[in-house]
């Protein structure tokens, strides 16, 4: 059994500052989704000089050392510099360079709010609160200071804290799309689901092509079971933001639940005209592909998502399956290998190259790569169903049996229907 796993949102795609996305991720279940977008700005140290062509970033540093050796006074070259160090996750220089700005200019809301950044990668915790009173003191409609803070809180577990930041900050900036939108992820995170769609529908009324909040009333709607209805604002949070990998995976997702790829596959080759570039869409496309049987588009479509994402492991997963299903099982190997070489940590790709060897004759070999895989996630179902047939297949009926217990943990039905054959 190969395996394309289907991946359902297990989260919120909020707009919040980057400085969380490194805990959120780090933990077993993701707290917060995070945008990487942090909220410098701008976002692009170089966008404001002149050079064509830019400069490498290393020599914009060194540039900026020079510029604020020349006059200590320069703000602008110290703000820059802070940018472009944190660019480059020299975070003692970055934090030293935007510290020394704001001791320049003290009333600037968004430098203070950008060093809060720096002190929270720093574990400069009571620094970083500190530094955002600041920015919200000093300009109260600085909405990225207010859900900056507010993601401290909700990270710290103190969602009261959390929810009273947003609807303080909401007195002073009542119609930002912003604010409704990290409103309605709380509520989301504390099960109001419905409470939590009404704020992601006020911040669409504010923009309707606001894509993070069309991902989350989608993704709350898939939580209260309701499939169906949470196509539409995917697809619009797809169409809005083409660029993001969460969007292009619950649409795959949502189309195999529902059994409709071939009506999904249909819509994304539309988007992809328009957004050709669109790699995670082409890595979308190629897994439908692999679903309904057409391994050649797939592979077509998973080399052109390689192209665009060259290090995309599960572009390099998908491109192996789809030149096992055509039987090139040299090509297929060397695309496992790849997808693993970057992604050691994927159940998906360990287990289709246990796959591939236990096609080739090479059981022992499987078995450990299925372990590998259950490693990686113990109640992977396609590597347990895989793991129990190299039990069989070489007689170890006890350790199959002992494989079936577990997949009963996940799918009772197929584990009876297992045990039975071993019989």
């Amino acid at each position: 059994m190969i395996s394309s796993r289907l991946r359902f949102p297990r989260s919120l795609f909020l707009t919040l500052a980057a400085l969380f996305a490194t805990a959120s991720h780090s933990q077993a279940a993701y707290a917060l989704t995070v945008v990487v977008n942090h909220s410098f700005h701008p976002t692009d140290p170089t966008y404001q000089l002149p050079d064509n062509p830019k400069p490498s970033l290393d020599e914009l540093i060194a540039g900026l050392e020079a510029a604020t050796q020349k006059d200590p006074k320069d703000v602008a070259s110290w703000y820059q510099l802070g940018l472009s160090c944190y660019a480059k996750q020299k975070l003692d220089e970055s934090q030293n360079a935007l510290q020394t700005a704001v001791q320049l200019k003290p009333d600037d809301s968004m430098m203070w709010t950008d060093l809060a950044v720096v002190l929270y990668q720093q574990m400069l915790f009571d620094q970083m609160e500190e530094a955002l009173r600041t920015a919200t003191r000093l300009d109260p409609k600085n909405v990225t200071a207010w859900v900056d803070y507010a993601a401290y809180c909700y990270s710290r577990q103190n969602m009261r804290r959390a929810r009273s930041i947003i609807e303080e900050a909401q007195e002073n900036v009542p119609q930002s799309k912003e604010l409704w939108n990290s409103l309605g992820t709380l509520e989301y995170n504390d099960g109001a689901f419905e409470a939590a769609e009404t704020d992601f529908r006020k911040a669409l009324a504010i923009d309707p092509h606001y894509a993070e909040a069309y991902y989350n009333m989608g993704s709350s709607l898939i939580k209260r079971g309701r499939l169906s209805e949470a196509v539409d604002p995917i697809f619009r949070a797809t169409a809005s933001y083409p660029d993001g990998q969460l969007n292009w995976q619950a649409l795959l997702s949502l189309a195999i639940a529902l059994k409709a790829v071939p009506d999904a596959m249909t819509k994304i080759q539309a988007l992809l005209n328009l957004h050709p570039d669109a790699g995670y869409g082409w890595y979308a496309l190629a897994s439908m592909q692999n679903e309904v049987g057409n391994y050649s588009d797939a592979v077509t479509s998973a080399q052109k998502a390689i192209q665009i994402h060259p290090k995309d492991a599960e572009a390099w997963d998908t491109l192996g399956l789809a030149y096992l299903s055509l039987q090139q099982t040299d090509q297929a190997l060397d695309a496992f290998n790849k997808s693993i070489a970057i992604d050691p940590t994927s159940a998906d790709a360990w287990n289709n190259l246990g796959y591939y060897d236990f096609l080739a004759g090479k059981t022992d070999k499987a078995i450990g790569e299925y372990h590998n895989s259950l490693s990686k996630d113990h109640y992977y179902e396609p590597a347990l169903i895989n793991l129990i047939a190299a039990y069989q297949k070489t007689n170890q009926i006890e350790l199959a049996q002992e494989t079936c217990d577990t997949l009963a943990l996940v799918d009772p039905d197929k584990a009876k229907e297992l045990r039975a054959q071993l019989q």
